[in-house]
């Protein structure tokens, strides 16, 4: 019995180390990590540079999957008696990170993301006996969410191909031709670049917009988020959910049972035909304390001006509600 006990573990470990070799290997093929030069004195900096935005999605799935089987690994050390605000004090104990997977991928690729300066913003904003629902954290940060921000320098830019990006809240803009001073100058506030086509206003059209609302359950806040971006490849719709609580005299995220889901209806970026209309179907987690939906659409679309083309839709519990984004 012993023995094919150790033949299994065995078996397993190489299992794992073959697994962690191959997204290794993925990873190597999808982007590098490159140095953008300063002029003068000042520091390189470094970015991400994809080989293709389907290889920044690729990399975007693996965070997100690295997340949920981080939360999952660690929701399954306990029963399913115990109640949330039991878990949040376990949790709180035992110092869990949820964000582990995501520290661990700078570190592992020696890279500055934006997501430190967010998550500092957010224990500031939370440090409080009353939340500024004026001044939220994601407002600063472009909308992106945790796995979004690892992907993107502390400028918020990436590369794919030979093209340099840099999320701003109102668009995505652009440096082709990896324009390295034109860049720093647009990140040193000293220019203003064009903003990538498809992000523009276009005649009744527009690409980027979000909205948040908060609402009380019990003694828990709810933060809901709606999203629309438009990417030269895709269109992206985001319903997020978080859920807060005030314990020990501040506030904090708190595990609740939470859901997301959106309702979709993307014209192409002439604003003349639709291209997609479709229902991102619910996406429900117990014990979770933000939940994103993502639905996306592979074509150059853009949404319009003085139509509800798209509605998050979010739940509590049982708690049902909806948010929508008019253009």
């Amino acid at each position: 019995m012993k023995k094919i006990t150790s033949l299994i573990l065995s078996g397993s470990m190489l299992f794992l180390i073959s697994c962690q070799k191959n997204a290794e290997k993925q990873a190597a093929k999808d982007f590098t990590v490159t140095a953008i030069p300063k002029s003068g004195d000042g520091a390189d900096s470094k970015i991400l540079r994809f080989t293709s935005w389907e290889a920044y999605d690729n990399t975007l799935e693996n965070l997100q999957n690295a997340v949920e089987d981080h939360e999952t690994g660690f929701l399954d050390q306990y029963p399913d008696n115990i109640t949330d605000e039991e878990l949040d004090d376990i949790e709180d104990a035992v110092g869990h990170d949820e964000n582990a997977p995501l520290r661990e991928f700078e570190v592992t690729h020696g890279f500055t993301s934006l997501l430190g300066g967010f998550l500092d913003a957010e224990e500031d904003w939370l440090n409080n006996d009353e939340l500024d629902e004026e001044n939220v954290p994601e407002d600063g940060f472009h909308g992106l969410s945790e796995e979004e921000l690892t992907l993107v320098n502390e400028h918020g830019a990436l590369i794919v191909g030979t093209t340099i990006y840099v999320f701003r809240n109102e668009a995505l803009h652009e440096f082709p031709n990896l324009d390295y001073n034109a860049y720093n100058a647009f990140v040193g506030g000293t220019s203003d670049p064009d903003v990538v086509e498809i992000a523009k206003t276009m005649g009744s059209c527009k690409a980027w917009k979000s909205k948040k609302a908060f609402s009380y359950y019990g003694n828990r806040r709810i933060q809901r988020r709606i999203r629309f971006h438009n990417y030269p490849h895709k269109g992206v719709t985001k319903a997020r959910i978080k859920s807060y609580r005030k314990r020990r005299g501040r506030w904090r995220l708190s595990r609740a049972k939470i859901g997301a889901a959106s309702d979709n209806y993307y014209v192409n970026k002439d604003c003349s035909w639709p291209v997609a209309a479709f229902w991102d179907s619910w996406r429900v987690r117990n014990r979770r304390k933000r939940l994103n939906n993502f639905g996306a659409h592979y074509a150059p679309i853009i949404m319009r001006v003085n139509k509800n083309d798209v509605l998050g839709n979010y739940r509590l519990y049982n708690n049902y509600s909806s948010l929508s984004l008019t253009w």
